[in-house]
């Protein structure tokens, strides 16, 4: 396990805190997801070496070396004998006209570019994983510092509260309630720190490298609405469409194939033996027999038992199995992309309602609390207004990580996520870093 400290100490306004772009270099040497495609990347691109090779010139060598006997008789003469005996051969060929190797050539040509498109949709789902992984654990921080910040204020209340008691501006039952709020706040905030733990250890997991954030600086979200990537919407740009629109090509290919296999082949070939003769094999020593042969050879199909015929139907059937797995990846990006356009800008009106609750909230709490310094207000109206305003920030603080899971969304939908969109959110996060802790 590799230290993997996401932030910079000592660099003004928390430059690059949180380095999502090198969280998802570690996961891309990690993810057993994504090794999982890479690799079968790397074996898709040795297909069409293997298929060319095909075409390529076939050489074959024979040696042979043994002591043979033979007992005979010919028209009353024995002619038994034995004798030792060599012979070697060697045979070159060449591939002339065979059209089922290249329709090889042309399907592991698209094997391979589909491969490589269904590594980039494992690039696309990593990247989402991590900054999902990364959105979760910043949630749960903040509850975790939205249950302390209660604690503390409601320690600060109790005291000032307990005072007032003393003066007779308050009773007793507001000291009580007060601490039976902060009892429920320390369990809030023992939940979320189990919470806390349980995301960190997800996010260590998929990077493969433990994280100190500590560092990480506090969010103030700040802004009216998500800004909605650019970019018309075509499904040809998809990673997930090149890839199921290859695998029909890959399909197609393969049932042309196989009807190319009634079709004859044509050979070019050349042999050399030598030797003893074979037919002369125990009747003597010599080793004078020579031969040698230069020709074409035109191999004709003519019956199989009919397994030529139904390998061409389950192939055309298989064609049209990916042809209807197009049309559904097709027809799901485009619901995804209207989904996430409707979603981004519901998101974008409850952050502004969000915006304006928690402002008027605070006004209120404020009022509040300086009426509650001087005995005008009631500890239940003060306390109540606390928690609604805890409540409203950790609303707000999760809609606008729902705001940036939706635009990374979007983007997978247009093709166009890659690191540089985690880049742009690091810097997003960057400039949203609270000042202090309020």
């Amino acid at each position: 396990m590799t230290l993997f400290a996401v932030t910079i100490a000592g660099v003004a306004a928390h430059a690059r805190a949180f380095c999502l772009d090198t969280a998802y270099q570690y996961a891309s040497v990690h993810d057993p997801r994504y090794l999982q495609a890479r690799s079968e990347y790397d074996a898709a691109r040795q297909k069409f070496p293997e298929a060319r090779a095909q075409m390529l010139p076939q050489a074959a060598a024979q040696l042979e070396w043994g002591r043979y006997g033979t007992h005979a008789n010919l028209f009353g003469i024995d002619v038994s004998g034995s004798s030792n005996a060599a012979y070697g051969s060697a045979q070159v060929t060449q591939a002339l006209f065979n059209v089922p190797y290249l329709y090889d050539m042309r399907r592991a040509t698209e094997y391979e570019e589909a491969a490589k498109q269904k590594l980039e949709v494992a690039k696309q789902d990593l990247i989402l994983r991590v900054a999902n992984a990364c959105f979760d654990l910043l949630s749960a921080r903040e509850k975790l510092q939205s249950a302390d910040d209660e604690v503390s204020a409601l320690t600060r209340l109790e005291s000032d509260t307990r005072r007032m008691a003393q003066l007779g501006m308050k009773t007793i039952g507001d000291t009580a309630e007060i601490e039976a709020r902060r009892s429920l706040a320390q369990s809030d905030e023992a939940l979320a720190q189990t919470d806390v733990d349980a995301r960190r250890a997800r996010y260590e997991t998929l990077l493969g490298s433990t994280i100190d954030f500590s560092r990480w600086p506090r969010l103030a979200m700040r802004g009216s609405s998500p800004r909605i990537p650019s970019g018309d919407y075509a499904p040809q740009d998809n990673p997930a469409y090149r890839q199921a629109y290859r695998d029909v090509q890959v399909a197609r290919l393969a049932a042309k194939r196989v009807s190319a296999e009634h079709l004859p082949t044509v050979d070019l070939f050349a042999s050399y033996s030598r030797g003893l003769n074979p037919n002369l094999r125990g009747l003597t020593d010599r080793s004078d027999f020579h031969q040698s042969a230069v020709g074409v050879q035109v191999t004709i199909p003519i019956f199989s038992g009919g397994s030529v015929y139904y390998r061409q139907v389950e192939a055309e059937h298989v064609t049209e199995q990916y042809r209807n797995r197009l049309r559904e990846v097709e027809e799901q990006l485009g619901t995804d992309h209207r989904e996430a356009l409707s979603a981004l800008e519901s998101v974008g009106k409850r952050i502004r309602a969000l915006q304006q609750s928690l402002q008027a909230a605070r006004l209120a709490y404020d009022a509040s609390m300086k009426a509650h310094q001087v005995g005008y207000s009631t500890t239940y109206e003060t306390l109540n207004l606390r928690r609604d305003i805890s409540g409203i920030r950790q609303k707000l603080f999760d809609s606008y990580l729902d705001a940036l899971k939706l635009q990374l969304k979007l983007k997978s939908v247009l093709g166009t996520l890659d690191e540089q969109s985690l880049i742009a959110v690091d810097s997003f996060l960057e400039s949203n870093a609270a000042s202090d802790r309020g």
